[in-house]
Parts: structure tokens; C-alpha cells; sequence
């Protein structure tokens, strides 16, 4: 039966956010359709990016010599703040100097998978106390990811550099992709396997990954490592899992390629020295097994068969954003076509986060998909369901294991943000908030503030905020406007409140006469803010609406002053401590500069929440509960949709959500995400 799946790779330019798809044909092999279940079920699960790469050579790349240097030392120097056995930082750039640097990392990864093998970190933190010397140095007491990444980083930052100082006989753009998922899982390969290697690539050759420890004949010869051959330390790849090599190089199969790699085979006295027979690349395990190719659609716009060259422009479309399995029928379609959307970012007309510092975990959680109000830019899905089936005795021992599990790293520091639907309509909603104070932790809720004045009195005084969602569309149609500002009256002398008014250009000059209203009244101590609504909400797959802003009403989004800023904030009915400054997350900018995050949406309004590529510790420091009682780790879906479900907590991996993770993702819009601790990678 012909497979009319595809893989889809994914480049980007992470500057614009334009993308380019690659399209894959699958071979109609045993391997390839293993490997084909096994990625997909890996996507669909709880996972994260192991690896994700694109090494370029020098004529496919905007970089510079000095720009690899400087990386290669900021690398070593992280690395070297926690790793056992510190790495002499570079003074430049020689072909001993990326030699040793390249011998450090692989000798770092004996080490690790060594330590992984003896499952030396499941046990490690009941027995290595937290404020001891042997917690901070490696290994430690839990494994360190972020020194493992910056391992990984190192590895492809050499192959980048090593770029310029070789006589690369390949003068056209190219590069190759690595790319792997945890957890990872090895599977024998058979001699049939064998059958589909490649020891001379062609442009486009999707390849598995070579995911063996050592080096195999190919590696060595071209490598010339005499030492290696001659101690017969030759480890050909027995094994496959999500790993994925693939070429973009120019086609290495003519006559030409064939007698330079003769000629370093006989340099090396191989056939000599061993049993080996040159040429007989499937017994001697040389090469890569083919998995799929290029589909021709795709090569027609990105290769050059007559001068046997690629046209990718690698200093353009610089990074991997994905790899999927898709339909044959989504090959070449664009735009509003594509599945999911291209979903545009805006500028960043602000500054570039180094980092985010967190003291604190968040717990999101969509109580419900029912809600009183239906606006144009919201998906139908939150606001035409039911609330859910849960009750509180349901409930109650779900919470008492996300405070287990998280008071560990942060005691009482964990904040739940409630939202909705409408959280205010969730059954257990009263029972919920008053168990967050009872624990020392807070709570606070995202909500159109429809429910009564009573409500909001019973109630609001154990919130440690409201952010209180203005509507346009819903609350002048239907003369709701007036209402909302005097239950925000209400709201502020109970929580701190947010009014979060939500600039829908269709009421631009009636929302503003709105915001002048909630600045000139002195009953109105409310913080103001204002959205940028998207077209294509959240985790969407396809534009909800058509909504486009003029530069004039951009201007005025990234000019925006919150003027309540310094009225007096009293809160007589509040049952709550004032939320301090010192639990707040703290943003560092590559200028140097810092600043408390006291609201994430200026942030995201200037785009400076362009998070691709950064390392981010969502499931560590957060978790995400949907109305349906599905947990991820949070709201952007990284890591996988589906970790477990409320009825099936208890057999959850938790402790498999203290990863960090790469972003894939352009724009990080979730105010509850967006304080996560996170950091730029080189």
C-alpha cells in the first residue's frame, strides 16, 4: 500500500518568522515505517527536543569567524561554571583548539550516558544534600540540562568554525540537519536495514541518525584517526530511535568524492589492517541508512541539478522550527492553506531578553469551556461548551499533588491562574481559591467580571489579583459597558485588579473614550492595560477572524502608559498580604539592564517575547490544566498536549517535567507562560 505520508521539515528565519517547508517521501522500507510510528507516537506524548540543528558551511551562512570565537567562549565558560572537569577557554581559533574542544565534548558524553546507563540520577537527590559542594558541581544531585545543552551547542558551534579553518571542497550553500526527541529510545537494527545505506549522500537524503557512541569506519577515515584503526576501536551503529541526519550538501557521489575518500582509506593502511573491503559500504556499516528523500516538489525550488548545487539561502532560514509527520495533500501549500497556519509575530519594537528568572511556580488552569460572552476572536471552544463534569471530593487530592510535587522547589511560592471560559462559573470555583489561600500559596483569575456585585464580594477578597478582561464587541452590542465599570469599583477593594481592555479595532474611538473614563474617576485604582488581539488565538491552527491594526493604532499599543499607576491602591476587604515585589520574576536584557516583571503584556505587545530557540523551564516551574481535565506543562503545548489527565494523576511522570525545554514556538503570548524562567542559546 503506497504511504501518502510526508515529513515535513521546517526552517526559519527567525528574524522575519517566514518559513520554509521541506517536504520528505518515505521509502517504502520496514525502518522507515517504524520510524515513522515511533516519531508520531513521540509528538503526540510527553517529549521534548533533544537536538535540533542546522550546521551550515561557510558559504551558506551570515556568520563570521570572530562571531563562532566568541560563542565557542561564552559556551565553555557556562559550561565551566558547573562541570566537574573545567575546559581551557579559547585565546583563538586553531584546528588543535577545536580538536581539543570536540575530544572535552565527546568525552562529556561517554561520561553522561555512563551515568544515564546506571540510573545514577534517580537516586542521587536522596542522598547529596542541597546546600552541599557535591550538588553543585557535576554530576550533582539531578541532571543539568542546561550544561548538557550548552554541551550540545558546543558540538555544532565547532562544526560551524571548522568550516573555515578546512578546505571544504563543497562550494556551494549547503549544511546538514540533526535532529532528535527525548525520551529516547533505542531499537536494534537488522541486517535488512543495512540494505538502504548510503555512503555517498544525495542532496535531500533523510537519513536515521547515527546515535552510537564512538566513531564507525566512515568517521575514522575521513577523520584520519590512525590511533583509532589501529586499536581496532571501530563501533559500527547497531541501534536507531527519533534521531534524524539529513543532507543538504551538494550530491557526493561522483567519481571524484569516490577517489578522495580512496585515498585517505589507503592512508590509513585500512584494507591492510583489517577485513574490511573498500566499497562494501554495507558490510562495513559505512554511511547512513536512507529513510526518505527530498519529494520532488520540494527539490525543484531549493536544488540545482545542473550545477549541483543548493539554492537555499542558510544565512536567511538560519534554524530548525519542526519536524512533523504530515499528508500528502499539505505538500506546498502556504499561507492560510498550510496546516496548521504560518501564524505571523509582530516586531520587536522593544528590547532582546537574555533571560527570565523566576522564584515562582505557576499553575494554569482553564476551569471550564462555558462562558457568557461569544467574541468574534475567541475559538469557539472556549465559550460553547459545558462546565466540566469534575466536582470539589474530585478535585481535592489533584491539588494536594500539584502542591506536593511543587512546594519541593518552591514551598508556598506557587500562584494558580484561573481561567476560563469563564473561571467564575466553575462549580468548584469558591472551594478552589479558598484551599490556594488555606496553603499559604495565591490565586488569581482571568474573568469578564459578568458574575454579580455579591459575587464579587463573597469572593474576590481571597484573590491575590483580577485581571478583569473589557470586551468591546460584547460590552457596548449590549450595553454592558457601564456595569463592568462599576463592578471594577468593586473588584478594587478587594484584589488587586487589572482592567485588561482588549483594543478591537472595529470600537477603536469607543474602547478609547473607555480607557479616559477608567483614568479620570479616583474610585478606579485599577491598573489598565491594553491587548493586542490576534487574529489567530492561541494554540489555533487556523486565523479565527479578520482583524488587522493601522500603524497608527500600533503606535499607540507600544506607546501605551498605564496612568492609574500612581493612584492609591487600597484594598479594606482584601483578606490577602500585599503580593511583594521579591516573588516576582526578574527580566534580564543582552544591554545589560534588568527590571521587575510586574505585567507580562507590555512585553508581549512590543514582541519582546520572541522566545524561539531560547531554553525554557515550563513544566519545571509550571504546569497547565485544560477544561478537559488533560495536563501539559503549559499553555503553549511544548512538550506534548497530552502528559495525563486529572483522573489519571497519580500515575503521571512528574518528575519528567523538570527538563527545560527548547521553544519552537515564535511568540510566547500567555501571560502565565511569559514568566517562566527562560534564557537566550547560542
Amino acid at each position: 500500500m503506497k504511504n501518502e505520508n510526508k515529513i515535513r521539515v521546517t526552517l526559519v528565519d527567525p528574524i522575519n518568522w517566514e518559513p520554509l517547508d521541506l517536504y520528505f517521501k518515505i521509502l517504502d522500507t520496514d525502518v522507515a515505517k517504524q520510524w515513522t510510528t515511533h516519531f508520531t507516537d513521540l509528538k503526540q506524548g510527553a517529549h521534548y527536543v533533544r537536538e535540533s540543528s542546522l550546521k551550515t558551511n561557510r558559504y551558506a551562512s551570515s556568520i563570521s569567524l570572530d562571531d563562532c570565537f566568541n560563542i565557542l567562549c561564552k559556551l565553555v565558560d557556562s559550561i565551566n561554571t558547573f562541570y566537574d572537569r573545567p575546559i581551557t577557554r579559547p585565546t583563538e581559533i586553531t584546528e588543535d583548539v577545536l580538536n581539543y574542544l570536540h575530544e572535552c565534548y565527546e568525552v562529556y558524553g561517554v561520561r553522561a550516558e555512563e551515568k544515564l546507563e546506571e540510573k545514577y540520577w534517580d537516586t542521587a537527590y536522596l542522598t547529596i544534600p542541597e546546600d552541599s559542594h557535591l550538588a553543585k558541581v557535576w554530576p550533582g544531585e539531578t541532571f543539568n540540562e542546561n550544561m548538557h545543552n550548552d554541551f550540545v551547542k558546543l558540538n555544532e558551534w565547532i562544526h560551524k568554525t571548522e568550516t573555515f579553518t578546512s578546505e571544504d571542497k563543497i562550494k556551494g550553500p549547503g549544511g546538514v540537519i540533526t535532529y532528535s526527541l527525548s525520551p529516547r529510545t533505542n531499537f536494534p537494527l537488522k541486517d535488512a536495514d543495512f540494505d538502504n545505506i548510503e555512503k555517498y549522500l544525495d542532496f535531500g537524503d533523510f537519513c536515521l541518525g547515527y546515535n552510537t557512541l564512538g566513531k564507525n569506519l566512515e568517521h575514522i577515515v575521513l577523520d584520519g584517526d590512525q590511533e583509532a584503526l589501529d586499536r581496532n576501536a571501530i563501533v559500527p551503529q547497531t541501534t536507531w530511535s527519533s534521531e534524524a541526519f539529513i543532507n543538504l550538501n551538494r550530491a557526493m557521489n561522483n567519481d571524484r568524492d569516490v577517489r578522495d575518500y580512496k585515498i585517505k582509506w589507503d592512508a590509513l593502511n585500512v584494507t591492510k589492517k583489517t577485513d574490511f573491503t573498500f566499497g562494501d559500504h554495507k558490510t562495513n556499516r559505512e554511511g547512513y541508512i536512507k529513510i526518505a528523500e527530498l519529494d520532488e516538489r520540494s527539490k525543484v525550488l531549493v536544488y540545482d541539478t545542473i550545477t549541483n548545487t543548493g539554492k537555499l539561502d542558510f544565512a536567511k532560514y538560519s534554524k530548525v522550527q519542526n519536524i512533523e509527520i504530515v499528508q500528502d495533500y499539505q505538500v506546498n501549500k502556504f499561507g492560510d492553506e498550510r496546516t496548521p497556519r504560518w501564524k505571523p509575530i509582530p516586531v520587536n519594537n522593544g528590547r532582546i531578553i537574555e533571560k527570565i528568572e523566576s522564584k515562582e511556580a505557576i499553575i494554569t488552569w482553564i476551569l471550564n469551556n462555558v462562558c457568557t460572552y461569544s467574541c468574534r476572536y475567541c475559538p469557539p471552544s472556549l465559550h460553547n461548551g459545558t462546565n466540566p463534569k469534575y466536582d470539589w471530593e474530585e478535585i481535592e487530592p489533584f491539588v494536594d499533588k500539584i502542591f506536593q510535587h511543587y512546594e519541593k522547589n518552591f514551598g508556598s511560592n506557587i500562584r494558580f491562574a484561573l481561567s476560563g471560559g469563564e473561571p467564575t462559573l466553575s462549580r468548584f470555583f469558591p472551594e478552589l481559591i479558598r484551599e490556594v489561600v488555606k496553603r499559604g500559596s495565591s490565586i488569581g483569575i482571568t474573568t469578564n467580571l459578568t458574575r454579580s456585585i455579591r459575587f464579587i464580594k463573597n469572593n474576590f477578597g481571597y484573590l491575590q489579583y483580577a485581571a478583569c478582561s473589557f470586551h468591546p464587541e460584547m460590552a457596548f452590542t449590549r450595553n454592558d459597558a457601564d456595569d463592568f465599570f462599576e463592578k471594577i469599583k468593586v473588584s478594587c477593594t478587594y484584589c488587586n485588579t487589572t482592567v485588561r481592555v482588549m483594543l478591537d479595532p472595529k470600537y477603536w474611538d469607543l474602547t478609547l473614550n473607555f480607557i479616559d473614563k477608567l483614568f479620570t474617576d479616583d474610585d478606579v485604582t485599577a491598573n489598565v492595560e491594553v491587548v493586542f488581539i490576534q487574529d489567530q488565538y492561541g494554540g489555533s491552527a487556523q486565523k479565527i477572524c479578520d482583524l488587522s491594526y493601522t500603524p497608527e493604532q500600533i503606535k499607540y499599543i507600544n506607546n501605551f502608559v498605564n496612568k492609574n499607576s500612581t493612584k492609591a491602591d487600597k484594598k479594606p476587604f482584601s483578606k490577602l498580604p500585599r503580593l511583594k515585589d521579591d516573588t516576582r520574576a526578574d527580566v534580564f536584557y543582552t544591554d545589560g539592564t534588568s527590571e521587575k516583571l510586574i505585567s507580562p503584556q507590555p512585553y508581549i505587545n512590543k514582541g519582546e517575547t520572541r522566545f524561539f530557540d531560547y531554553s525554557c523551564s515550563i513544566g519545571k516551574e509550571s504546569l497547565f490544566i485544560n477544561y478537559d481535565g488533560t495536563i501539559r506543562r503549559a499553555n503553549c503545548s511544548e512538550g506534548g498536549k497530552n502528559l495525563g489527565s486529572i483522573e489519571e494523576f497519580e500515575t503521571m511522570d512528574w518528575d519528567s517535567l523538570g527538563t527545560p525545554l527548547r521553544c519552537t514556538i515564535g511568540w510566547c503570548q500567555c501571560g502565565a507562560d511569559v514568566p517562566i524562567s527562560k534564557k537566550i542559546t547560542y
